[in-house]
């Protein structure tokens, strides 16, 4: 089966290993002069037990800090609400689950206008690794004639992040527009120390057509040397309250250069590749999740001076009942969440040559036998021409990372060997 395999890749001109298209091939390779978003889609192993471990989220963000080093543009985009296990390299999010603090559930109390544009209809999506670790996908919000309790929330970097504390740095938040908008303050402080503040924004009115708008606070570079956090709702600050209505969706760090970052799109610990595409569906059709976070990545990306280039990256395997009860159906399922995502892109004016997808079966288990459903994945790029498949076993035996394995996952060195060994096969 490997032979053939081999042969095919041998075929489409891409390295052993890798199957298909040559645009995710062309975009990674390139992320260092044309700039790369990777948004990962995929049970627990997206994100597994982060930070302590952090999943694919983990290893395809070190295996890109090793081949482009001083290169990372940006962390990864977090909700403003959600509490859980929030995976990003190098980052966390401080934010929790509401209410509190005069912040409310967004999808239960917003306006239609707003949730329209976070809205994940009927579904389960998380990019927190699901309800246990926390609430589903959702976005905070604070009606009209109510202000915040004075309390911080957002997400933190460390000092050794590699978009680097002492550049200069941007904290951007997208939050809701409405003709009756209130008003907010952002604040970027020290993480230690004496926590000095190194910027807060005068007040943000947020009055306006209705729609949803990224708010920056630039910080200018300095020698810190320090983790930093950046806050959306700001504590023990004398008039610098958020008043309602305003809701806030994402929030990220960047810096205006070009070059890379990895972000937890959709992350469900338990899922099967059919809960996945489930959840992509009940967001496409009852609401616009999904394109609001592409289109996150891609102005973000845009706007710190890259091209703004996408690789939706969906692993999944792990959670294999509905293989076993319908094989072959099965690869349907990721043709279909594809599908999902590029409709999702149209709605977000997102230029489809800047969208490339790679499609992956998760690292070896014992007593697993992924051989059919990998030959399954490389099956479907002959339909799928911006479709790349990665096939672990010929880019990295088992035995490289099998001492790093427990049952259905790894530790962050197994998630890193893997995840280097992928990005140096891409790069080499």
């Amino acid at each position: 089966m490997y032979t053939s395999m081999m042969r095919k890749a041998l075929l489409s001109g891409l390295p052993v290993g890798l199957y298909g298209s040559s645009r995710a091939f062309n975009f990674i390779r390139e992320t260092a002069t044309k700039g790369l978003d990777i948004a990962i889609v995929g049970d627990s192993n997206t994100g597994y037990n982060a930070p302590t471990d952090g999943g694919y989220v983990q290893g395809i963000s070190y295996g890109l800090d090793v081949a482009f080093p001083t290169s990372a543009y940006a962390t990864a985009t977090f909700p403003l609400m959600n509490e859980g296990n929030a995976a990003g390299y190098k980052c966390s999010m401080s934010s929790a689950a509401l209410p509190a603090g005069g912040y409310v559930s967004g999808k239960t109390s917003g306006p239609a206008g707003i949730t329209s544009f976070f809205d994940r209809g009927t579904g389960t999506w998380s990019d927190m690794g699901g309800a246990n670790a926390g609430t589903y996908t959702d976005y905070a919000w604070m009606a009209s004639g109510n202000q915040t309790e004075n309390i911080n929330r957002g997400m933190s970097i460390d000092a050794d992040h590699p978009i680097g504390v002492n550049n200069e740095l941007r904290y951007r938040v997208l939050r809701s527009q409405t003709t009756t908008g209130g008003s907010f303050y952002m604040r970027v402080r020290l993480n230690g120390g004496a926590y000095t503040a190194i910027a807060t924004s005068s007040s943000i009115s947020c009055s306006g057509a209705t729609n949803l708008v990224a708010s920056e606070l630039t910080v200018s570079a300095g020698t810190r040397n320090l983790s930093l956090a950046s806050f959306w709702s700001i504590q023990n600050a004398v008039g610098l309250y958020t008043v309602g209505p305003w809701g806030g969706l994402l929030q990220s760090m960047y810096r205006p250069t070009v070059g890379w970052a990895v972000d937890a799109m959709y992350f469900f610990g338990g899922a099967t590749i059919t809960a996945i595409d489930t959840d992509f569906a009940a967001a496409n059709t009852a609401g616009y999740l999904t394109a609001t976070m592409l289109a996150e990545y891609y102005s973000r990306q845009i706007a710190a001076g890259g091209d703004g280039r996408i690789v939706v990256w969906i692993q999944a395997g792990a959670n294999q009942s509905d293989w076993t009860s319908s094989p072959s159906t099965w690869p349907a399922k990721w043709e279909s969440i594809m599908s999902y995502v590029r409709t999702a892109a149209t709605y977000a004016a997102i230029p489809s040559e800047k969208l490339a997808f790679v499609a992956m079966c998760t690292h070896d288990i014992t007593g697993y036998d992924f051989d059919s459903r990998r030959a399954a994945l490389i099956a479907l790029t002959t339909a799928n021409p911006d479709l790349t498949v990665v096939n672990i076993p010929e880019i990295i035996p088992f035995a490289s990372y099998s001492a790093y394995a427990s049952g259905a996952h790894l530790s962050k060195t197994g998630y890193e060997t893997i995840g280097n060994a992928i990005i140096q096969r891409f790069t080499a």
